[in-house]
């Protein structure tokens, strides 16, 4: 509906669509802190997350050259990757041994909730796992390459960049983590 009023209000229009933000990992430390895991409603879903400076990067390139004409940009990362993958890869970054825990829906609400997750935002992001569960975020385009020249950021630079952060976690079952 957003995407079709914005069609007729405005003829050169240009839509992004970003798939998953590779940077929301980062809500993920809570979890590797106090139990050294993602936890997610997943199963053995692959997501093509996308880095937001690349999104950045896209958006630039359009706001800078010739006016829109009504396309739609599906924008990914350069793979569709599991969470067991993406913890391997944020293992490899920060030396610390993380691993995914695919996880009910049930247990991911309870343990949203009791970090304080608005009840909202947890609704929010469960019908956002039920997609990625169904595979419905697993596509990955070359959008990024024809807008940008350049390939997009894999996940593993972001793991990279979180890697700090994540060795001064404390280490799950001590006090602090709790």
């Amino acid at each position: 509906l957003a995407e079709q009023a914005l069609a007729d209000r405005c003829p050169g229009h240009t839509v992004l669509r970003p798939n998953a933000f590779t940077q929301n990992a980062a809500q993920w430390l809570g979890t590797i802190a106090s139990r050294g895991a993602v936890l997610l409603p997943v199963g053995p879903a692959r997501v093509s997350m996308v880095d937001v400076r690349d999104i950045a990067a896209a958006a630039a390139t359009l706001l800078t050259g010739p006016p829109g004409r009504g396309e739609v940009y599906e924008l990914t990362g350069p793979r569709a990757l599991g969470y067991a993958e993406a913890a391997e890869e944020l293992t490899a970054a920060s030396g610390r041994e993380i691993r995914y825990l695919d996880v009910s829906e049930d247990e991911a609400r309870r343990a949203m909730l009791g970090a304080g997750v608005p009840a909202w935002a947890v609704a929010a992001r469960l019908q956002l796992y039920a997609t990625y569960a169904a595979g419905e975020a697993e596509t990955v385009t070359g959008a990024l390459r024809e807008l940008t020249g350049r390939p997009p950021r894999p996940f593993g630079d972001f793991a990279r960049s979180l890697a700090e952060r994540i060795r001064a976690l404390p280490a799950p079952g001590t006090a602090e983590a709790a």
